[in-house]
């Protein structure tokens, strides 16, 4: 057998592994229901549609950030509880704390894009492409 096949070999061995599998199904649950909670937030905030000031002006901003930060806060509790549920298992974590610190730098990068946007006014071009500009950083 060539070193090849025994890499191949390997390779799709270690793709069927249990911990691989759990850490595979654990960050596709975490993407699934962060997915599903984005698609609840916009869907809530058409209908409401409602400016930040008709709740007060705290209150209408905080609801904002919430909505913004509402899919990735959910996909870093499922990481979390993802994590000790598998170290609990005694299956290596390596994806998901690399998925978490993903997930927490993007909250910290969608936090400081809308504090730019609020801070350059309704108008600026920041504003209204705070989701692509996070995902670019």
């Amino acid at each position: 057998m060539s070193s090849a096949d025994s890499a191949a070999q390997g390779f799709i061995l270690r793709l069927t592994s249990p911990q691989f599998l759990a850490e595979a199904l654990a960050l596709l649950i975490a993407v699934a229901i962060a997915f599903v909670i984005a698609r609840s937030v916009a869907r809530v905030s058409r209908r409401t549609a409602t400016p930040a000031a008709a709740h007060g002006l705290w209150r209408g901003r905080l609801l904002e950030v919430c909505g913004a930060l509402a899919p990735l806060l959910a996909a870093l509790a499922v990481l979390l509880a993802a994590h000790s549920a598998l170290a609990a298992a005694a299956f290596g974590t390596a994806a998901v704390d690399s998925a978490a610190q993903v997930v927490m730098v993007l909250v910290v990068v969608r936090l400081g894009v809308y504090m730019l946007g609020r801070l350059l006014g309704p108008g600026s071009w920041v504003r209204s492409r705070q989701l692509t500009i996070t995902l670019v950083l």
